[in-house]
């Protein structure tokens, strides 16, 4: 679904809760609604697979409780899975602009709408700045993603 639909449903439903509509929550469950299912579609493939079953069915007949079985078993089998899309959500939602446009107020002023705030009224120095802290924000972010998938990959392999 399109982030401009997404966040007209959003304003729709919950726009007239002005303590919400004003604070920054509302721009986060904006942006956790749009990311959901591409989260969702990469866990759950990594949750369907048969060895995955079979280590699970495992643990449960030599008396393993759930608890030691989730955290234990599933949870590292599929860490992999959990960082490819906590990287795809990532830059997913820094990417889309248009919902973060859509749901902003002049309180809750995010980044990208400041960058397109001044390259539209011709302040290029400030737009510079922002595209540095940008960069300075987004950069560190997903090369620690990165580096902790590619950790994964070398410690189960997958």
């Amino acid at each position: 679904m399109p982030g401009l639909a997404t966040a007209l449903a959003l304003i729709l439903a919950y726009g007239q809760l002005t303590a919400f509509r004003q604070s920054f929550a509302f721009i986060l469950v904006g942006h956790m609604i749009f990311t959901l299912p591409f989260m969702v579609r990469t866990v759950s493939s990594a949750f369907q697979r048969d060895d995955l079953l079979a280590l699970e069915e495992a643990a449960r007949s030599l008396g393993a409780n759930f608890r030691q079985r989730f955290m234990g078993i599933l949870v590292p089998a599929v860490f992999p899975a959990i960082v490819a899309g906590s990287l795809m959500v990532f830059t997913l939602s820094v990417g889309e602009f248009n919902l973060t446009w859509m749901l902003h107020t002049p309180l809750t002023r995010t980044l990208p709408v400041g960058l397109a705030d001044s390259y539209a009224s011709m302040r290029i120095e400030i737009g510079s700045a922002y595209t540095l802290v940008f960069f300075a924000v987004i950069l560190p972010v997903l090369w620690g993603l990165q580096y902790l998938a590619n950790l994964m990959q070398k410690r189960h392999g997958t």
